[in-house]
Formats: C-alpha cells, sequence, structure tokens
C-alpha cells in the first residue's frame, strides 16, 4: 500500500514539466570529472556534488565548460584529432557519437626487475535520442598482465579486480571483456530513470563509506528526484557473489540502497544513507528481490522486523555532511553505521558488533589562491567486521570485493593529493599511508576480510582497530598526463609510484615506471 509521502511522490512525476536537455551522465573518472568540479564546487549554485556520476543536465554551463578545452586548429585533419567524435551524425533532436576506446600502457617495476603490458581496444557511443532520452555503451576487451600483490588474489577467484570475469588465461596474459552501459530517461525535470549496468559513488571524497567504484560493475535500477534543495536516489542493483569459502561458486544477491541529499544553505549539506543486502536463496524458498524492499520511501529497518528477528538480511545506514569554507575550501565526512548499541558503545571495552566507521577531509580548489591548483587530505577509519554479516551471501560487496572502501573493514587510512591542472596538461602527487589488521588462519576472522562470516571471530569482547596481523601499507605516486581530445578522453600518460606491503615478518616494495595512451573511461584503482 502506497503511503502518504508516496502518493506526493507519484504525483509531482505526473504533473511536472520538462526541459530539454542531455540525459546522459559523465564519466566515474576522477580526471575527467575535476573539470566540471572545479566548476560547481566553486559556485553557489544548488547542486548535489556528492551523487555521482553527474547528470549532465544538471550541470550549469557544461558547454562552456568544455569549450575551454578546444585547441583552434584550421587544418581539418589536426581539429579531428584534437577536438572532435570519431564518428558524430546530428538531426533534430537525435545525436550520436561513436568513439574508440584504447589502451597501451608498459610500466616496469625497477626494484623488481619485472614489468607489465596492459592492451585495450574497444568502443564507446552514447546517444540523445530525443529531449527525454538518452544512452551509452562502452564494450572495451582486455588483454593484461599483472605484478605479483595481484596475481594470488587473481588467481584465487577468477576475477580482475574492478572489472570482471576471467575469460581465458595465456601465459602471464589475462582476458576478459568489460561492458558498461545505461539508457537514461527524464520525464520531467525533476525525475531521471536510470537502467543500466555500471557503477555508482555516494560522497566528497576520494574514497566513500556508503557506496564507491570499487567493485566490478553491476545491474542496476536507479531513481533520482530533485526538487528545490533536495535530491534523493533509490537504487536496485541485482549482485554476485562467492559463497564462501567456496570461491568459485558465485550466486546471486540484491540491494536496495536510499540517499538523500538535501542543501541546507549555500555552505551546508547533509546526506542520508541506507542500504539493505539480502541473498537470493534462503533455507526455506527461492527469495528473488523481495517486494519488502520495493517502497522507495520507506525506512528498512520496519520492513526488516517483518521478516523476522533475528534479520535474515544486512542494513547499513550513514550519513555525511559537507561544508563550504571560505570561496573554495570543503569540509566532508561521512559516517557508516552496521550495528549500533550505545550501552555496549558506552563500555569501551570492544564488542566485536561495534561495527561503525568514519570519514573526514577537506579539500580546496584553488589552493593556496593558485588558480587551478587542487589539494585534498582525508581520513578513513573503520572498525573490525563492518559491511561483514553472517554469510558472503549478505556482506556488503560484489565479485568479491568491497562495495564501499577497497581495504574492507579493521583499518585505518589517510591520504593527501595534490593536483595542478593548466588547459589540457595535468600534474598529480598521491600518498597514502594505511595500518590494517589481516587474519593469520583462514578459520578465524579479525574483521578486515568482509567476506569471512563474523561468526569466525576469536572472541566477544576487546576487539581493537588494526587488530591480527597489524599490516603497514605506504603509496607514493606522481603522474604526469596530457589530454590529447577531451571529446573521447584520449590522454597521453607517464608517472612513477612506489608501494610498501610492511608485517612484523614480511617487507614487500616495489618502485614502478609507468608510460600509456589511454581512453580514460573509468578510475583503476590501483593505490591499495
Amino acid at each position: 500500500m502506497i503511503n502518504k509521502a508516496g502518493t506526493i511522490f507519484l504525483i509531482l512525476f505526473l504533473v511536472a514539466n520538462y526541459s530539454f536537455c542531455q540525459q546522459n551522465y559523465t564519466l566515474l573518472n576522477n580526471e575527467s570529472s575535476f573539470k566540471y568540479e572545479n566548476f560547481i564546487y566553486n559556485q553557489t549554485t544548488n547542486f548535489h556534488t556528492s551523487i555521482k556520476p553527474y547528470l549532465i543536465s544538471e550541470i550549469n554551463k557544461y558547454d562552456s565548460i568544455n569549450s575551454n578545452f578546444i585547441i583552434r586548429k584550421d587544418n581539418h585533419s589536426t581539429n579531428f584529432l584534437l577536438n572532435r567524435n570519431f564518428i558524430f551524425k546530428s538531426k533534430h533532436d537525435f545525436n550520436i557519437a561513436v568513439n574508440p576506446v584504447f589502451e597501451t600502457l608498459f610500466s616496469a617495476d625497477i626494484q623488481n626487475n619485472t614489468s607489465v603490458y596492459i592492451q585495450s581496444v574497444g568502443f564507446a557511443a552514447n546517444s540523445n535520442i530525443t529531449k527525454k532520452l538518452s544512452f551509452r555503451l562502452n564494450l572495451v576487451y582486455n588483454k593484461n598482465q599483472y605484478y605479483d600483490y595481484l596475481l594470488s588474489r587473481i588467481d584465487s577467484i577468477n576475477i580482475i579486480p574492478h572489472w570482471g570475469k576471467i575469460d581465458k588465461q595465456n601465459s602471464d596474459s589475462y582476458y576478459f571483456n568489460y561492458t558498461t552501459g545505461y539508457v537514461s530517461y527524464s520525464p520531467t525535470k525533476y525525475f531521471n530513470f536510470q537502467l543500466g549496468n555500471d557503477k555508482n559513488f555516494w560522497g566528497d571524497g576520494e574514497r566513500s563509506l556508503l557506496l564507491s567504484d570499487n567493485s566490478n560493475a553491476y545491474p542496476f535500477f536507479k531513481i533520482s528526484f530533485n526538487i528545490w534543495k533536495i535530491k534523493y536516489i533509490v537504487l536496485y542493483s541485482f549482485l554476485h557473489d562467492i559463497d564462501f569459502p567456496d570461491e568459485h561458486n558465485y550466486q546471486k544477491k540484491y540491494s536496495t540502497s536510499h540517499y538523500l541529499s538535501w542543501n541546507i544553505n549555500k555552505r551546508l549539506n547533509i546526506s542520508l544513507f541506507e542500504t539493505v543486502v539480502w541473498k537470493a536463496e534462503d533455507t526455506l524458498n527461492y527469495r528473488k528481490f523481495d517486494v519488502n524492499y520495493v517502497n522507495p520511501i520507506i525506512f528498512f529497518r520496519p520492513a526488516e522486523y517483518q521478516l523476522g528477528d533475528p534479520s535474515p538480511d544486512n542494513v547499513l545506514m550513514g550519513c555525511g555532511f559537507k561544508y563550504k569554507i571560505g570561496k573554495s575550501n570543503h569540509l566532508y565526512g561521512q559516517v557508516i553505521i552496521d550495528e549500533f548499541n550505545l550501552q555496549e558503545i558506552k563500555k569501551f571495552d570492544g564488542w566485536w558488533a561495534n561495527k561503525q566507521g568514519f570519514q573526514l577531509g577537506i579539500k580546496s580548489y584553488n589552493f593556496l589562491s593558485v588558480k587551478n591548483l587542487y589539494f585534498l587530505t582525508e581520513f578513513n577509519y573503520v572498525r573490525p567486521y563492518t559491511y561483514s554479516h553472517l554469510s558472503s551471501l549478505q556482506n556488503y560487496g560484489n565479485y568479491y570485493q568491497a562495495m564501499a572502501h577497497p581495504l574492507g573493514a579493521n583499518f585505518e587510512e589517510s591520504m593527501s593529493i595534490l593536483r595542478y591542472n593548466y588547459k589540457r596538461f595535468s600534474i598529480k602527487a598521491k600518498f597514502i599511508y594505511a595500518v590494517y589488521g589481516l587474519d593469520s588462519t583462514q578459520n578465524i576472522s579479525y574483521g578486515q576480510n568482509i567476506y569471512k562470516p563474523y561468526t569466525y571471530k576469536p572472541f566477544e569482547y576487546g576487539h581493537e582497530t588494526t587488530q591480527g596481523l597489524k599490516t603497514k601499507f605506504l603509496f607514493s605516486e606522481i603522474l604526469v598526463s596530457y589530454l590529447i581530445n577531451p571529446k573521447i578522453n584520449l590522454r597521453l600518460i607517464a608517472g612513477v609510484n612506489t608501494r610498501q606491503y610492511k608485517t612484523s615478518s614480511t617487507n614487500n616494495n616495489s618502485s614502478c615506471v609507468f608510460v600509456g595512451l589511454k581512453t580514460d573511461l573509468y578510475n583503476e584503482a590501483v593505490d591499495y
């Protein structure tokens, strides 16, 4: 039965007028979205910066921002290479762009005398079919090599982290396809519906404790409602995961997520978050997509209690904020709550189910009053067993990867980023220091691996963050890039990074130099 709030929601959908704009989304890529963020974070417009990727129709001056990257050339061939789509057709309200996607990258670990080579080829198509309807399709075929720190994980789960299942393996190379895309429909200026296979990110930081793009792409249906100073998201996701400890038996699971962003005034934004994860099959029957979690308005706790006590499902809640300081500085943060018992928290005795985490950061888009100089510093803290559940098919993960922070849980992390842009040139320096606690045996969980059931805990009380096999991780990187063609996001990149893993008994180091040419569609995280 639809409640009063749901009725209002439906009426607004039916009677609102729409305005003509592109209904495509920006790429979920930090390098390409930076040019928009530099504008939207520093303006007083009513924009919800924590919901990514951005709907293009909601970005004021989208075309003028892109025009700043145009290099005027009289020569047709040069102009085509630097400024245009490979194929572009337009007629009335319809247009379509088709572009090649490719990557060739060579990386050498000069400390361990090893090297890897990455090759990708494919295409990207995006179209505005009508004033209200758009679509995008990315299809990429990859032949990649990887360093040792990833190989053991890839071979054990038959998954390339962030990308997908391995099609085949030949010698030291892995072959796999990566397909993403969506259909986006905006019947009114208040609503957008998106059906696709892709990723989402909620938060203002480099990391997110609520929802990030760390895992593989997944099928989803998303409803966005934007009115006054509020934007509300309902996300229905269709996930797959291992049934731990069988690392090759992937089964279905589902999640429904709600995210409310409220721009209280020109400086302060707060957001509320909740999500529920449940497995497709339980001990009684095949649940499929549970109708108890379809209603886009309700809170999950009442629906969860209807399913029994204790509930078989995993509900997480959280919140976030952003506060603008001066003209271009932004203080932001998040809190994630998996379990909350105030009485146990006040005891300070390390109860295992005190499963919470927080993020706190600050960033500036014109740091030290230097135009286009960006600085970020951020701290993330998550207690043991957060995001985990009775089964890996109920945890907050997808394809053996966390849906939030890539380190899972039981960690402390600090990072800083300094970046400078000049026209199409960019240079970025990143530094990360993290401490987390690993498991020493298969049958015991100290809370970092969210895929181990929390029933594997060794004791009830006395749990501390970074407990277990304490691991210290250091990562630093300098990346230089040149944007050859902004229409297809084609970049020439070069850089160097170092990483160090240190425990009480081991010390693994690497120093890599890399150079490549790539169509930069996605974030390719190697910083953990």
